[in-house]
């Protein structure tokens, strides 16, 4: 729930600072083997509460998802701070895009960052050509997007676009 209480919102951010990796944890992180480095984090309880403690890539997802959550429950206009994750939906959108362009395996939309829109409706937006449902500018440019690769299939002019 989105709140404008300032002193609360503040005291939290500092409890949470005091969980994160300072430069001399990351330079030791840097320094050892894949392996070594995950177990490390174990050792610093940075996964106490993550239940796949081999699955690196899913704690990284999981604590993505966490902070996203605390964004929210902090920031009294989610709406604005949901601007930094478009860049997640523009890479979503691409990969998307390029899927259904080169073909190949198959990007499942649980695979994929969240952004402010459900990788799943990004998904169909693709597959259905529709991005109605993303609101506009969004829509505009994506439609734009698909009139230039019904010209031109490039995958090097989907991504510079």
């Amino acid at each position: 729930m989105p709140t404008d209480n300032y002193p609360y919102a503040v005291g939290r951010i500092r409890v949470l600072e005091s969980g994160l990796l300072g430069d001399a944890k990351l330079a030791r992180l840097a320094e050892l083997p894949y392996d070594a480095a995950r177990r490390q984090l174990l050792d610093w309880g940075f996964a106490a509460e993550y239940p796949v403690k081999e699955d690196a890539d899913g704690l990284i997802d999981y604590r993505r998802r966490e902070i996203r959550d605390v964004i929210r429950e902090l920031t009294p206009q989610p709406e604005l701070t949901d601007l930094f994750y478009l860049e997640y939906d523009a890479i979503n959108l691409k990969l998307l895009l390029k899927q259904r362009l080169l073909g190949g395996g198959d990007v499942v939309a649980t695979e994929l960052t969240p952004g402010v829109f459900d990788p799943a409706l990004l998904d169909g937006a693709v597959d259905a050509k529709d991005y109605a449902a993303l609101g506009e500018p969004l829509c505009s440019r994506m439609n734009d997007v698909e009139a230039r690769m019904a010209l031109s299939p490039d995958p090097r002019v989907l991504s510079a676009m």
